[in-house]
């Protein structure tokens, strides 16, 4: 729901700031910098100032992340919790995560 809620901001003013960085964080929580520095680079290009984040986006660039072509989120069908990489339960209710998405 979280991931909804920036991309409805982020589809009004493509360049916001908070959305753009809540996503990036979103993504590295879960175990998906390649994600994570998409929104981080476009935060950066649009006026966002943080080291941290610049530190990640140059350290993703120096040393390339191997990717795949698709991602599954996984998310707790009773609390929406998100799940993270290789997670197979729900760490508050112990419910089966399942796929929300695959981009």
């Amino acid at each position: 729901e979280s991931k909804k809620a920036y991309e409805k901001v982020l589809s009004k003013s493509p360049n916001h700031l908070g959305a753009l960085k809540q996503l990036g964080n979103m993504f590295v929580a879960l175990g998906h910098p390649q994600k994570a520095k998409k929104f981080y680079k476009n935060f950066l290009k649009n006026g966002g100032k943080s080291e941290t984040i610049k530190s990640f986006v140059e350290n993703a660039d120096a040393n390339p992340i191997e990717t795949v072509d698709s991602e599954e989120i996984l998310v707790c069908p009773l609390c929406g919790r998100f799940g993270k990489k290789g997670q197979a339960a729900c760490d508050f209710d112990g419910e089966s995560l399942r796929s929300q998405t695959k981009e």
